[in-house]
C-alpha cells in the first residue's frame, strides 16, 4: 500500500481567487525549511491564530511557541517541520514520494518541482493523510463532509475519514467527486482536488464524461478546471481540442489555456497575421502576466496598447498624506479625511486642510503613467515612513451591478465603497502583485465613491521602503469595467 502526504494551504495565492494551491511535498533528510522572508511568498492573514500584530504567517508556531511569521532566519529540521504540522493540524504526518505543485497560473506548468521555501509565508496549512481503506456505502455523506470543513480543524476528523474512503473509488465515480467541489468550502475544495487526482490514478479515466463536464459552462469553474487537468493527463489531444472554444469561457483558468494557445500561434505567425492573433489574445486575456506579454509584443510590432486602461486600472487619483502610523496606530485610527468620508460617503473631496503627521495637509490630484496603474507614494510624499495616505476617486456606474475591486499593495490597506468597508489587510512588506486582494462589492447606478487607505510602517530594511499601490475594477469574472469619471 502506498502512503501519500498532501499539504493543503488555505487561501494562499491565486490571481482569479478561485484556485487555492495544493502542494505535494517530498522532504529528504537534508532538507531545511529556508529562512523566513517577510517580503517573499504568499499569504492571506488569519489573525485569529496569532496575537502578533504584524505577523504575516499566523498560526505557524515552532516547538518554542515562537511564531514563524514573526521571526527572520528560522530554520527547521525535517523532523521538526513534520512534528510542527502534526501539532498545528492535529493530524498524522507522513512522508510522501512526489514533489508537485498544483497552482494556476502562478506556474507555467501544472506540475512543477517545489521546495519548502514557500511554506514559511503561507499562513494556514493543513496536513491531509490519505491511504488505503475499504469503500463504504455512504459516498454522498462522505462528499458532504467537505462542505463542512473549515479552519482550525473544523470538520477535519470527518473529512479525513471520508477522504480515506473516497480516495479508493474507481474512476467511474470521478464525476461525482468533481461535482461536489461546487458545494464544498474553500478548504473542502482543496481536499476534493487531491481526492480527484487520487481517484484518477486508480484506473482508466472516463475521458468523454470528463469532456462533457468541462463543456458545461454553467458548472463550477473550479471543478471544470480540475477536470481539464485530469483530462489533459489522460487524453492530451482531446483536452487540446476543447481549448479552442474557451477564449470567452467564464472560467478564467480555462480561458488562460485558450489564450496561451493563441499566443503560441502568434509566435509562429508573421506580419499582419501575427498582429491579429495578438489582438485576439488581448481581447480574451484576463491574467496580468499574459496581458503584459501581449502588450509588449504589440508594442514591438508598432501597435502600442494602453494596458492600464485596458485592464481597468484607476489612473486619476486624489491623494492626501501623511498621517501618523507610528507603531502601526494609523491602520485603526480614523483620521479626518476618513471620518469626513464615512460621515458623508457621497461627498466630493473638499479643499479643507487637515492636521497631518508633520504639518497641515490637503488633497492633491495625481495621475499615474505606470503601465499597470501603480501609484508610487514615495516621490509624492518624500519617502515618509510610519505614515498613512488616503486615496479617493468617483465613478459613474450605468446600472446597479456586482463588481470587484482588485488591489495590489505591499503594505497595509483598507478600501471603502460608498462608505462600506470592502477589505482590510494589515500586512506589511510581505509580497505584492496585481490582484493581490480582491473585494466583492455592489455598485449602484449613478455616482459611486471609493476611499483607499495605504499605511507604511517604520521598517528600515532596504526591502521595506516601498510605499505604493494599484487598483482596478472588474466584473466578478475579472473583465475590466470602464466608467465615466
Amino acid at each position: 500500500m502506498t502512503t501519500k502526504t498532501f499539504l493543503v494551504f488555505d487561501g494562499s495565492v491565486d490571481c482569479s481567487r478561485q484556485d487555492e494551491p495544493v502542494f505535494h511535498l517530498e522532504v529528504s533528510a537534508s532538507t531545511h525549511l529556508l529562512p523566513v522572508a517577510r517580503r517573499a511568498g504568499c499569504y492571506r492573514v488569519a489573525a485569529d491564530l496569532c496575537g502578533h500584530k504584524n505577523c504575516f504567517a499566523p498560526g505557524l508556531r515552532a516547538a518554542s511557541s515562537t511564531c514563524l511569521g514573526c521571526r527572520d532566519g528560522l530554520q527547521l529540521q525535517p523532523g521538526e517541520f513534520w512534528s510542527l504540522l502534526k501539532q498545528i493540524c492535529g493530524m498524522p504526518a507522513a512522508l510522501g514520494r512526489t514533489t508537485e505543485l498544483w497552482s494556476f497560473p502562478m506556474m507555467s506548468k501544472w506540475r512543477r518541482n517545489a521546495t519548502l521555501s514557500p511554506l514559511a509565508s503561507i499562513p494556514l496549512c493543513l496536513l491531509m493523510f490519505l491511504h488505503g481503506a475499504t469503500i463504504c456505502v455512504g459516498q454522498q455523506q462522505d462528499l458532504a463532509a467537505f462542505s463542512k470543513i473549515g479552519p482550525e480543524g473544523a470538520g477535519h476528523a470527518d473529512a479525513i475519514a471520508a477522504a480515506k474512503r473516497l480516495s479508493q473509488l474507481g474512476p467511474d465515480r470521478l464525476i461525482d467527486v468533481l461535482a461536489a467541489i461546487e458545494s464544498a468550502t474553500p478548504l473542502g475544495r482543496n481536499w476534493l482536488r487531491v481526492i480527484a487526482a487520487d481517484i484518477a490514478d486508480n484506473g482508466q479515466v472516463p475521458v468523454q464524461p470528463l469532456a462533457a463536464f468541462i463543456k458545461n459552462t454553467d458548472g463550477s469553474r473550479d471543478a471544470r478546471y480540475v477536470a481539464f487537468r485530469l483530462l489533459k493527463d489522460a487524453d492530451p489531444d482531446l483536452a487540446d481540442s476543447l481549448v479552442d472554444g474557451m477564449l470567452n469561457d467564464p472560467s478564467l483558468q480555462l480561458r488562460y489555456e485558450a489564450v496561451a494557445k493563441v499566443l503560441e500561434a502568434a509566435e509562429a505567425a508573421e506580419g499582419d497575421a501575427r498582429v491579429a492573433l495578438y489582438q485576439q489574445a488581448l481581447e480574451s486575456a484576463r491574467y496580468p502576466g499574459q496581458l503584459t506579454e501581449i502588450a509588449k509584443s504589440l508594442r514591438e510590432a508598432g501597435h502600442p496598447v494602453d494596458l492600464a486602461a485596458h485592464m481597468g486600472f484607476i489612473k486619476q487619483w486624489q491623494l492626501v498624506a501623511p498621517f501618523d502610523n507610528t507603531d502601526g496606530v494609523g491602520f485603526a485610527a480614523v483620521y479626518a479625511p476618513e471620518k469626513e468620508y464615512l460621515e458623508s460617503p457621497q461627498h466630493t473631496v473638499s479643499q479643507t486642510s487637515y492636521a497631518g503627521k508633520l504639518d497641515k495637509v490637503s488633497w492633491q490630484s495625481h495621475a499615474t503613467d505606470d503601465e499597470l496603474g501603480m501609484v508610487d507614494l514615495n516621490p509624492i510624499f518624500k519617502n515618509e515612513k510610519a505614515a498613512v495616505c488616503y486615496g479617493y476617486f468617483e465613478i459613474e456606474s450605468p446600472a446597479d451591478q456586482p463588481a470587484q475591486l482588485r488591489l495590489g499593495s505591499i503594505v497595509a490597506n483598507k478600501i471603502w465603497v460608498n462608505g462600506e468597508l470592502a477589505t482590510a489587510n494589515e500586512v506589511y512588506h510581505a509580497r505584492t502583485g496585481v490582484d493581490q486582494y480582491i473585494a466583492d462589492v455592489q455598485l449602484r447606478k449613478g455616482q459611486n465613491t471609493v476611499l483607499v487607505k495605504i499605511c507604511q510602517n517604520a521598517q528600515t530594511q532596504s526591502w521595506a521602503q516601498v510605499w505604493e499601490f494599484q487598483l482596478r475594477i472588474t466584473d466578478p469574472n475579472g473583465n475590466p469595467l470602464h466608467f465615466e469619471r
